[in-house]
């Protein structure tokens, strides 16, 4: 018959403990042990009831917007914007379902997001390293479309254009103690922490939130970090994006469009200019991952 046998599967255990890991609930412990230090900011607070939900939607946000997480959910879904500090039916619908289904809802503060950035990790026999950065891009629901490929050296500069001084290198050393205590030892692979830059009214008017959300897997800003420092010309920078059409017909379109307007350049084998897709583009290929590059201006 069809599929493969038990032998060839993760074990019951592991696979909860993969659920447990994967749960948004690990990235509110992270949260709940944030140095309260003025370069950053987030709160959030996981909740087991309606009342517990309605209380903690009490606390407002500088945005005069809360933010609903389901415990698990894909990129970009189970989660539920709350204008002021009360639920509408709707939205309380939406949290009656989620806990009945996933026994917890997370509560956040929205605030004025100006930049999302990951700090990428991998982790192997109990010890959690640095492997670099992803500046990425989201559309209005949060989901992942792509990924700007710079140096990580160029993410830093941008970031600390705006951040107050050493506020990186907190949210590094911070994240690589919380990362170390919580995975177990035989966790190995890529993971990374989503965080994200939020403008204030007051001093210091930009800061960081440093745990949005915690990915356990291979991730996309693993994957732009390898196309920039395997493909791309140091004296170049880009852009990895996911894009959909409704029709073939219109992405084969585009693909040629683009193949015209940006031809592809290379020199000692890495990418200097030019569009590329990295799937093939056929007579039935509606999603396409590709990359943009140019040399850096200056």
């Amino acid at each position: 018959g069809l599929g493969a046998g038990e032998d060839l599967l993760p074990a019951a255990g592991l696979l909860a403990e993969l659920r447990r890991l994967s749960s948004r609930q690990r990235a509110v412990e992270v949260m709940a042990e944030r140095p309260r230090d003025a370069c950053f900011c987030g709160a959030s607070q996981i909740c087991r009831s309606l009342d517990e939900i309605d209380f903690a939607l009490q606390a407002g946000s500088p945005t005069g917007r809360m933010l609903l997480k389901a415990p698990w959910s894909g990129s970009g879904k189970g989660l539920r914007w709350v204008d002021g500090t009360k639920m509408d039916g709707p939205a309380r619908n939406w949290c009656a379902h989620v806990l009945a289904k996933q026994e917890a809802v997370v509560v956040e503060p929205g605030y004025r997001r100006v930049a999302d950035v990951a700090l990428e990790f991998y982790a192997a026999g109990g010890k959690v390293s640095f492997l670099g950065y992803s500046l990425f891009l989201t559309d209005e629901n949060g989901a992942y479309r792509g990924n700007r490929l710079l140096s990580d050296r160029r993410i830093e500069e941008e970031l600390e254009a705006c951040l107050p001084a050493g506020t990186l290198a907190k949210a590094r050393q911070f994240l690589l103690g919380q990362l170390g205590r919580m995975l177990p030892s035989d966790y190995d692979g890529c993971l990374g922490v989503d965080m994200m830059v939020c403008r204030f009214e007051d001093e210091p008017c930009f800061r960081l939130h440093p745990c949005v959300e915690i990915n356990l897997r291979m991730n996309m800003g693993v994957v732009a970090h390898g196309l920039y420092s395997r493909w791309l010309s140091p004296a170049s920078e880009g852009i990895f994006r996911i894009d959909s059409f409704s029709a073939p017909a219109l992405l084969q379109a585009d693909h040629e469009q683009q193949q015209s307007a940006h031809p592809l350049v290379m020199r000692d084998g890495r990418i200097v200019s030019g569009y590329v897709s990295l799937v093939p583009v056929g007579a039935t290929t509606r999603y396409r991952a590709a990359v943009w590059v140019h040399p850096v201006s200056g």
